[in-house]
């Protein structure tokens, strides 16, 4: 007997928030990859102006701002794409409802700690934005500029965990683990083989 998988306003919206959620976050990495190479042509023509003794007075500093500006709006695809690393050596030995459970405190556990991140990471801002605080540099960038474009991404991130929590939540809760395992579950090595095999071939 084929098992329908729950369906209702609330499984169709956190999808819905999904969908947008993958959509948006797929954009911002293809923006993070366009400034990932503007930070990389900066650095080559600071090393060629160096050459002749110039400089462009900045490319290092605002070269970390791009590398974590990248690193923080990658986060949201790297969860989507299942892309953080998980430790499966129980994982893949367990049955279905048990690895429905692992899979349960491993998002709960991940929202756990984006709680804590913002916290922190919004501490960090909040107290940038009372001082007032510029870089100890020759451009002295007002912190809060590139802060905040950081702690968007973090924000995002957050706003993608919590969507993947809420649905592996309902999926847990309504018996349905294909759902669970398909927006959270740890991917296979027979998957991720296969995977690759049609990336090679696309």
């Amino acid at each position: 007997m084929t098992r329908t998988a729950p369906t209702g306003p609330l499984v169709r919206t956190l999808d819905c928030l999904l969908g947008i959620s993958t959509r948006i976050s797929r954009a911002g990495v293809w923006a993070c990859g366009a400034l990932l190479f503007a930070a990389v042509a900066m650095i080559v023509i600071e090393i060629v102006l160096r050459a002749f003794g110039s400089s462009l007075h900045g490319a290092h500093e605002l070269s970390g701002y791009v590398l974590a500006i990248v690193t923080s709006w990658g986060l949201a695809w790297a969860l989507i794409e299942k892309a953080h690393i998980r430790i499966d050596v129980i994982y893949m030995r367990v049955g279905p409802r048990l690895r429905t459970v692992l899979d349960l405190i491993a998002i709960l556990m991940m929202a756990l700690f984006v709680v804590v991140l913002l916290s922190q990471v919004w501490e960090l801002v909040a107290g940038t934005l009372k001082r007032g605080s510029t870089a100890n540099t020759p451009l002295q960038t007002p912190l809060w500029i590139p802060q905040m474009l950081w702690m968007a991404g973090l924000v995002w991130f957050a706003f993608t965990v919590f969507v993947l929590a809420a649905r592996t939540v309902l999926g847990a809760l309504t018996g349905d683990r294909d759902a669970v395992a398909r927006v959270w579950g740890n991917r296979s090595i027979e998957e991720e083989i296969a995977e690759n095999d049609h990336s090679t071939r696309g």
